[in-house]
């Protein structure tokens, strides 16, 4: 999903009331349209994701990026 396009939904999502968690991933494009572009993502954004997921088993609220 392009980045401004995922922007405005965490917005539209933030606006309706919802818990959202938007964090930008700044890695630069490498070989677009290979696999390294979401590769490498999924490795770097591994342990923030475990950690997200280990706070929701022990009933941690959910952090919001939304403004208020």
């Amino acid at each position: 999903m392009p980045f401004g396009q995922a922007e405005q939904l965490a917005g539209a999502w933030c606006g309706r009331g919802a818990t959202v968690q938007f964090t930008e991933n700044p890695l630069p494009s490498v070989l677009p349209g290979s696999v390294i572009n979401h590769a490498a993502p999924l490795v770097l954004g591994l342990p923030e994701a475990l950690t997200y997921m280990v706070d929701r088993f022990h009933d941690r609220p959910a952090p919001s990026t939304c403004s208020s």
